[in-house]
Parts: structure tokens; C-alpha cells; sequence
């Protein structure tokens, strides 16, 4: 039998994915997780909420921040489709994400290229 208690995780997670190169990029994307859940109620669903921060890596200062939050309807009650729905609603975050970040890259570029060329460590 199914349980609602079978996908939840009361532990918090923390991980890192360290540089295998001494290359730098310009800037450092960070991310945080908070909320990946099963929700019970009259329709079953699924919660995800997360946010992505781009920081410049030479001062420090944050570009943008991208927060994203959603509840998707589960197609089922078993846990193949709990985690397709799970599945759905990350990538549709992503793409969300994506989309609206799209136009800050293009201005960033379009002013650094009025600046002039910038002389780089690498």
C-alpha cells in the first residue's frame, strides 16, 4: 500500500560540488532547496520550491535571484506517478527559470561590451 510518509525526508541535506580546475568563471551560480514534498489533501500533489542566486565573482555582489515555487497535481496514487510529478514540476522550475533569465545575460553582455575589453587571470 501507498504511504504519504514513504517520499518524505525530515533530514536537510547539504552538499558542494567542488572545482576540478583552477578556471574561474565570471560568476557562481548557488542554489537552495526548499520544499520537495509529497502534499495529501483532497487531490494529491507535489511541492517543490527553489531558488537560484547568480553572484558576480569578482565582487561578490548578486546579479539576480530566481525563486520558484509550485504545487503539481499527481496523476495517481502510486509512486511512479508521485515522482513523475515530482519530475514535471522541477523541469518546469527550470525552464521557468531559464526563460526569465535569459534577457539579464543579454544586458550584462551588451554592457560589458561597452566597457571595452577587461584583462582576465586565466
Amino acid at each position: 500500500m501507498y504511504s504519504s510518509e514513504s517520499l518524505e525526508c525530515p533530514v536537510a541535506i547539504s552538499t558542494s560540488i567542488p572545482c576540478a580546475s583552477d578556471v574561474r568563471g565570471d560568476y557562481l551560480l548557488h542554489g537552495h532547496l526548499y520544499d520537495f514534498r509529497e502534499i495529501s489533501g483532497n487531490r494529491l500533489a507535489v511541492r517543490v520550491a527553489f531558488e537560484f542566486e547568480l553572484r558576480d565573482s569578482k565582487t561578490g555582489s548578486t546579479v539576480w535571484t530566481r525563486y520558484y515555487s509550485h504545487d503539481e497535481p499527481v496523476d495517481g496514487k502510486d509512486v511512479a506517478a508521485v515522482v513523475a510529478a515530482l519530475n514535471r514540476n522541477v523541469l518546469s522550475g527550470f525552464e521557468r527559470v531559464k526563460r526569465r533569465t535569459g534577457p539579464v545575460f543579454f544586458l550584462r553582455i551588451l554592457r560589458s561590451l561597452r566597457q571595452g575589453p577587461t584583462k582576465t587571470n586565466c
